[in-house]
């Protein structure tokens, strides 16, 4: 088998040997090539060395792990990112929607033998430029103004998982908390104001978050959402149909 060549970035010196030396003891086929402790020497490791696997930290000084993830695209350098992190709510949410793997710090062994199990079926998935496009909406600082009956609402559009309009010319936004929320805005002001790369209009009354689209079935002409396994469906018109495949 082939060696997968790994770096390790952590701010703690503490860390980064520890998890060197437990790869080093558990997992033979993996070669930590180089160990770095913030973003600036990471980056330098990663364009040097052209690793197969990035161990990143999250929480580091100055620049942290996900806004090294970032960097990386411009420099167009192709590696797989696993994040290790304390537990960090918002990061984790982050990480999980762009589809990136991460470990829990402490790292446990099994958890990390997972990950790698992972890695050697699914290198050839998703690009790290889709990851990153997806990562970087969702950390995205933009906030989307709505009315509401009872005043207002912002609302992140990553969160968004459909919009569907009634005959009062209100508009049901149902959101991946599980909330839904109603607005004072018709169906076509609300997609003048939406991302186009991340909706599709699917009928003349309900618009999709296309990162919540897991099937689209042409015969029937549905398509199905889902978040959290739930499962949202919802008829197609044919001249949207089109667009959409």
């Amino acid at each position: 088998m082939r060696q997968i060549k790994a770096i390790v970035v952590d701010d703690e010196p503490d860390a980064r040997r520890s998890l060197k030396k437990d790869i080093q003891q558990n997992f033979p086929e993996i070669n930590v090539v180089s160990l770095a402790e913030n973003s600036e020497k990471a980056l330098e490791a990663i364009e040097k060395h052209q690793p197969d696997v990035v161990f990143l930290d999250v929480e580091m000084p100055g620049k942290n792990g996900l806004e090294v993830a970032r960097s990386l695209k411009t420099q167009n350098i192709k590696t797989t990112i696993i994040f290790t992190t304390a537990f960090d709510h918002y990061a984790i949410e982050a990480i999980r929607y762009a589809a990136f793997d991460y470990l829990l710090k402490p790292v446990d062994m099994e958890e990390l033998g997972a990950v790698l199990e992972r890695y050697k079926t699914e290198r050839n998935g998703h690009s790290l430029e889709h990851k990153l496009e997806r990562l970087a909406t969702w950390l995205s600082p933009d906030r989307i103004h709505f009315d509401t009956p009872n005043g207002f609402i912002y609302i992140r559009p990553t969160d968004i998982i459909y919009c569907e309009s009634n005959k009062k010319k209100e508009t049901t936004i149902a959101l991946a908390n599980g909330r839904t929320e109603r607005v004072n805005m018709k169906l076509k002001q609300i997609e003048a104001l939406l991302p186009p790369r991340l909706f599709a209009r699917v009928s003349s009354s309900v618009i999709i978050g296309l990162n919540y689209l897991v099937k689209v079935d042409d015969q029937t002409k549905t398509v199905y959402l889902e978040n959290m396994l739930v499962e949202y469906e919802f008829k197609i018109d044919s001249k949207h149909l089109k667009k959409l495949i």
